[in-house]
């Protein structure tokens, strides 16, 4: 599948009324992480950052309550990272609960709270 495609997907795992929107919905998702120009590659072309972030935008077509990303910006450059670092604080800001597992400083940052954990134990709990 295309990514424009992967993006849609969930849209049709549930029955809906009346027209179908998704792929409106999924351009307009691809346009805020900032990879429109992705919509019609294959993921066998993409590089690994760039299949996490149509990932990250395939999850957030049922407009879920609560996300859950492991290492969401592992594989990305540093500019990417900020981008996604900066998309994933205005999800927030909009009412989206992130919990977001990571060894990255720049996506730490963006949060507002920040639980840190040693040999699997928790160690420190801060609002940032």
């Amino acid at each position: 599948l295309t990514a424009l495609d992967n993006v849609r997907l969930p849209y049709f795992l549930r029955k809906r009324p009346g027209p179908d929107t998704s792929s409106a919905k999924a351009m307009d998702l691809l346009e805020k992480a900032g990879i429109v120009h992705l919509a019609s590659a294959y993921p066998a072309t993409m590089p690994g950052g760039e299949s996490r972030r149509v990932a990250l935008v395939r999850a957030l077509m049922l407009e879920p309550v609560l996300l859950i990303a492991v290492e969401p910006t592992s594989a990305l450059d540093i500019d990417t990272t900020r981008h996604m670092a900066e998309y994933m604080r205005t999800l927030n800001q909009q009412g989206l609960s992130l919990l977001v597992v990571t060894h990255d400083a720049e996506i730490t940052a963006a949060g507002t709270h920040l639980l840190t954990m040693a040999s699997g134990k928790l160690t420190q709990a801060e609002n940032l």
